[in-house]
């Protein structure tokens, strides 16, 4: 089960919040519109969303300024400037800002989310990763990730220490509730390399490049992922 693309889009024109919006739907995705930099600010601290369309030209904050305050904020989400600015000083200017991508107006109706897709492609599977108390998954960008009992609780324990190194006696503690001092044997340890393999091989991407292997333990990687903790229940 996958879930539509959410896209934001900020661009005080009317009409042309109107026809990207259009663009987008028929492009099977989802869309929230606003005008200006500060509401499109307060809308990402409260929802999540898989990419950011960003006029430049807007009122109060301009579309560079808000570049920099989401690349603060969320420093992985995709950004596609979008802008009637074709001169050579604000394109250099965005992709300086980090900005991905970078259209001109008017634009193909088929470019716009071509460029989308070949963004979020680009970014996939390590956009983000939200833990999903309530049904016991891993929702990654938009794809869903199921686990087991075992995988989910494996998953929690280095979701919460992520970026330091958890030992396999750790996990044996935590999930097993096996004393790491008095057990002994390979198979203790096959529990936890199990666990370990079959979450690397349902996430997805090179070995070894979300949970790492670090001596005698694992690592997740704060860097791949930004790491969000769902609410019980929540979808």
């Amino acid at each position: 089960m996958t879930h539509p693309h959410r896209v934001l889009v900020v661009d005080d024109e009317p009409d042309m919040c109107r026809a990207i919006t259009f663009v987008l739907e028929r492009a099977e995705m989802l869309v929230v519109a606003c005008s200006d930099g500060p509401e499109a600010l307060q809308i990402l601290t409260e929802r999540q969303f898989d990419l950011v369309v960003l006029d430049i030209m807007l009122p109060g904050i301009n579309g560079i300024e808000v570049l920099r305050q989401i690349r603060s904020l969320r420093p992985r989400l995709p950004v596609l400037m979008l802008s009637a600015l074709d001169g050579l000083e604000s394109k250099v200017l965005s992709f300086e800002c980090d900005a991905d991508d970078y259209m001109t107006k008017p634009f193909g109706v088929l470019e716009l989310p071509a460029r989308i897709h070949a963004l979020l492609r680009r970014a996939a599977p390590f956009s983000e990763i939200a833990i999903d108390a309530g049904h016991r998954q891993l929702l990654i960008g938009t794809r869903v990730v199921h686990l087991s009992p075992t995988q989910f609780a494996v998953m929690q324990h280095l979701v919460a220490r992520a970026g330091t190194v958890v030992t396999a006696g750790d996990l044996l503690s935590a999930i097993w509730h096996l004393d790491p001092k008095r057990t002994a044997g390979p198979r203790p340890a096959n529990k936890v390399l199990a666990a370990i393999s079959a979450l690397r091989r349902k996430i997805g991407g090179p070995p070894g490049a979300v949970i790492e292997t670090v001596e005698d333990g694992y690592r997740l990687s704060a860097d791949v992922f930004d790491i969000k903790q769902m609410q019980e229940g929540s979808v």
